[in-house]
């Protein structure tokens, strides 16, 4: 029964991340292969299930990394406004399709100053 869950269980992520691309989201990355494997006795969960993702490349600069926000705080004030603004908009945008990001940081927003997109 549990190598049974273990198949046919789907991680939040990748559900939201299909749900996102199906509702054509112009503020997440397109989600583009999903590919489940099962791992042999010699994998690190033996007889668990492998599910490697692709999705595409956005433009853009990181506005942090697991070590803090200082790409974001070095910008000047003008534009830490412009970004903030874009991120209460898409944080609307998330809700009203269901998903709504509870622990993410810097390191998963990327900012592009050509079209003003995050």
């Amino acid at each position: 029964m549990a190598q049974q869950a273990a198949r046919t269980w789907t991680p939040p992520e990748l559900k939201a991340l299909r749900a996102l691309t199906r509702h054509h989201s112009t503020i997440t990355p397109r989600l583009l292969i999903v590919k489940k494997s099962n791992q042999g006795k010699a994998g690190l969960v033996p007889g668990g299930v492998l599910s490697s993702v692709v999705w595409e490349v956005v433009p853009g600069i990181r506005l942090g990394t697991v070590f803090g926000t200082d790409v974001f705080w070095a910008m000047s004030e003008g534009e830490r406004h412009v970004i903030r603004e874009t991120f209460r908009e898409g944080l609307t945008k998330l809700s009203k399709w269901g998903d709504c990001p509870i622990e993410s940081g810097g390191e998963s927003l990327v900012w592009d100053r050509a079209t003003s997109t995050l």
